[in-house]
């Protein structure tokens, strides 16, 4: 009851109002909104919360506490600071309609919330009880101006009395009515009006009454509030996301109603200092919450029907989110305006013959490029091999190379496109776990070969093949990036056949290849923003670490929000699921490579991916099964056959030597050399033995995809630099001839030398193995030979049971 009579007897009413009857309830209004709406759509969007019980929680945390700012504001007035603009009486005035504004909206929707009643009629109700009670409280008020007269023994003790039990009776009568809110309402409407007479009808206006309220509340109320709201303080009961969930809700609420109280001050024309001031002391959080927050415990129970509002929010919001990144892609697939895609464009009968014999051609090359891959296969090669000769046979028969051509504009997005299935399937099978417990081994291959097979290309390209220093090291690392298309496959066929499962031999593997494909990626896309610009060096590279930080910090945000929507227990997860990340990826990909800055689009795409992988995999029960499924028969249907026609209709065997390949061959062999030499020296300190060390050195040096998607870009880049351009077509054919030169011999090596080589584990001697298995052998730590006597299939399986499958 104190925390409303003691507002209520502060503000000067009657006074203040006359004078400022915009600013305070703009202010109080305003950033009440704006805080409470946060609020609400943070709880219900990111955390669950029913829509009305997020506005109730909105509106219940925005409540400004007159317990913490009303002394400071007082002490500001007595000392004579900010009376210039009145900003002692503009803060408590902005509370009493943040208050008010605040507590009429909690009632309202409490009261229509928890309730079997009809809404429409629930509604009436409530905002009458509000009206009557006020009107109630304004009678009394006004006959409490007369009661008792200003001239009788201890005034100021009776009128301290009787506004005291007539503000108690008013809010405990209506109370056990069932009308908390309309007491309130009346209690302080009652305190405004009585105390408008009294502040004028003798010298000591209400000095005396607030004193005594003062000591009411600091020695009787505020002692009894806090210490229950204490008692019913749980730590048993809140877990860790409970307080991640306050924090977050805390934070974001009061960031929009510091900013939003700053805003609006400013229009008020204070100047930043007081701004600062006016919005902080609208910040604080304490009475009311204590006075309101228990009572939602208890007419929270026995409505459970509140939690399905949280799956229609969810569906809204996912369908946004799909709507949104739906035509994002779109728009950067198509390369239109992003604010205005329906722009007119001159439309003749040259460019409508273009757009059909593009589709036309597209569907031919798609449809044998599947035959091709197929064919391939079938003789026990990748089935890129297949597609990639089948470009090289059009771009060198002249029929066909007259009969298949499309727009450059159209390639770069096929190239692209199939880029962005890379990277999601590449994504989806990163096990972070693996990769954070078991990080030392993966980690220095990774790096360490990679470096040193970058410097020997280096080296062997610019001597052998006469490029230039810097086309040499884009050279380097165009040739020595590993292809997931061709080791995945050989590590899947390892581990259906329980071979090296228990030194997670194949799983150490993956994360090899994903720290090799990683570090080289973003090199090459970071060095090409830089070399290919007229910028300044320095500045191109503060751009390139600050896009870098944004995409980082952008799949982290985004792969956040595909943990949200859709929730898994929604209808057609898996579909949504597969729209919004092909779509969001495809769009940060393309739209980063569009504005020249692609490795923030290709970190933020693989973050996302990876995210994602890390919470589908265990939110509902058919895990990333549909999901990697989808993407893989995208990837084997759709972009692998394109991808690498593409890349071979590159390949002109009229310009192409004899002198060319042997040379091209060469720097290829130095550079598998160095790799295998490295990757043999490294795992010598680790716990492998030699077949072993044969089978991961193997299995580092095929080359496919990254090679047919990052040398067209770099012929692409170099084209208005002419000294460049000669030596990035050389780069092309040495990049072509790495893939049809490794990818076949290598995979048939890999499979061929894997089955023989790698031990195969039998689970009928689990429990005798698991006694001594140890995580120790990951990063070359001594452990006992016996424990490699069989395989443990419940360890094996403890993470690889999904890690490679995703693939």
């Amino acid at each position: 009851m104190g925390t409303h009579i003691w507002p209520g007897a502060k503000v000067k009413v009657a006074q203040f109002f006359n004078n400022n009857h915009i600013f305070p309830p703009i202010l109080g209004i305003g950033s009440a909104f704006a805080e409470a709406l946060a609020i609400c759509f943070t709880a219900c969007v990111f955390f669950d919360f029913p829509i009305s019980l997020g506005l109730i929680c909105g509106f219940v945390v925005a409540t400004v506490s007159p317990a913490v700012g009303m002394p400071t504001m007082l002490h500001l007035k007595e000392q004579g600071i900010g009376t210039t603009k009145n900003i002692p009486d503009v803060v408590p005035a902005a509370c009493c309609f943040d208050n008010f504004v605040s507590l009429f909206i909690f009632s309202v929707t409490s009261s229509i919330t928890y309730t079997h009643d009809a809404f429409f009629a629930t509604m009436v109700k409530s905002i009458g009880a509000i009206v009557l009670a006020a009107l109630i409280g304004c009678v009394i008020g006004w006959l409490l101006r007369w009661f008792p007269k200003n001239d009788n023994r201890h005034t100021h003790f009776a009128r301290f009395l009787v506004i005291a039990s007539s503000a108690y009776a008013v809010i405990t009568s209506m109370l056990v009515l069932g009308y908390a809110f309309p007491g309130i309402v009346a209690a302080l409407c009652l305190c405004c009006v009585s105390t408008t007479q009294w502040r004028e009808d003798n010298p000591r206006g209400i000095k005396v009454l607030v004193h005594q309220f003062d000591n009411l509340w600091y020695f009787v109320a505020v002692p009894l509030l806090f210490s229950l709201v204490g008692y019913t303080f749980d730590f048993n009961q809140l877990s860790l996301a409970d307080w991640k969930t306050a924090f977050i809700l805390i934070v974001v609420g009061s960031s929009f109603r510091l900013i939003s109280a700053m805003i609006l001050a400013f229009c008020g024309h204070f100047n930043i200092y007081e701004q600062l001031i006016l919005a902080l002391t609208l910040m604080p959080k304490a009475t009311v919450q204590c006075a309101l927050a228990p009572s939602l415990i208890f007419m929270t129970n026995g409505f459970p029907e509140l939690r399905e509002q949280t799956k229609l929010i969810n569906s809204i919001a996912t369908t946004l989110l799909i709507f949104i990144s739906l035509y994002i892609s779109i728009i950067t697939l198509l390369g239109e305006n992003f604010l205005n895609p329906l722009a007119d464009h001159p439309v003749t009968t040259t460019n409508e013959d273009i757009t059909v014999r593009t589709i036309f051609v597209i569907f031919i090359l798609l449809v044998a490029g599947i035959f091709a891959a197929k064919g391939s296969k079938a003789l026990r090669l990748p089935p890129l091999f297949g597609c990639l000769a089948l470009g090289i046979v059009i771009r060198n028969i002249t029929i066909f190379e007259q009969f298949f051509v499309f727009p450059p504009f159209v390639e770069t997005m096929i190239r692209k496109v199939a880029l962005a299935m890379i990277v999601i399937r590449w994504g989806l099978a990163t096990d972070v776990q693996f990769l954070y417990e078991n990080a030392v081994m993966p980690v220095t291959i990774g790096l360490v070969t990679a470096i040193g097979e970058i410097i020997a290309v280096t080296i062997a390209s610019y001597y052998i093949l006469n490029t230039s220093f810097v086309m040499s090291i884009f050279c380097a690392l165009i040739l020595v990036i590993v292809s997931p298309a061709v080791t995945v496959p050989a590590m899947i066929s390892f581990k259906d056949k329980n071979l090296g499962s228990l030194k997670r031999i194949p799983e150490n593997i993956l994360a090899i290849c994903c720290v090799d494909n990683l570090f080289c990626v973003v090199v090459f896309m970071v060095l090409s923003s830089i070399i290919f610009t007229d910028a300044p060096i320095a500045t191109t590279i503060l751009l390139n670490a600050g896009t870098i930080v944004f995409g980082v910090i952008g799949g982290v945000i985004i792969g956040w929000l595909l943990w949200r929507f859709p929730r898994s227990d929604a209808p057609h997860t898996q579909f949504a699921r597969i729209t919004l990340l092909g779509a969001l990826c495809i769009s940060m990909m393309i739209g980063t490579y569009l504005i020249k800055y692609s490795c923030s689009g290709f970190l933020a795409a693989l973050i996302t991916s990876a995210m994602c992988a890390m919470k589908w995999n265990t939110d509902n029960k058919d895990k990333l099964e549909s999901v990697t499924s989808t993407y893989k028969y995208l990837w084997d249907s759709f972009a692998l056959p394109l991808l690498f026609i593409c890349l071979g209709m590159k390949f002109d065997c009229s310009t192409l030597t004899w002198e060319i390949v042997f040379l091209c061959i060469a720097v290829i062999a130095i550079g598998l050399l160095v790799r295998t030499i490295l990757v043999m020296m490294i795992t010598l300190s680790s716990h492998i033995n030699f077949k072993e060390q044969v089978v991961v050195a193997l299995s580092l040096l095929p080359r496919a995809t990254f090679q047919a998607d990052l040398a067209p870009t770099l012929v692409l880049m170099a084209a208005p630099f002419p000294d460049m351009a000669k030596d990035a077509a050389l780069i092309m054919k040495a990049a072509i001839l790495s893939v049809l030169v490794t990818a076949p011999i290598f995979d048939i090596l890999l499979n061929l030398v894997g089955s023989k080589c790698l031990t195969r584990y039998d689970s009928k001697d689990t429990p005798a193995i698991e006694q001594n298995l140890d995580k120790s052998y990951m990063n070359g730590d001594h452990v006992d030979d016996s424990i490699y006597a069989a395989r443990p299939k419940s360890y094996s399986e403890y993470r690889s049971e999904t890690v490679i499958e995703r693939y």
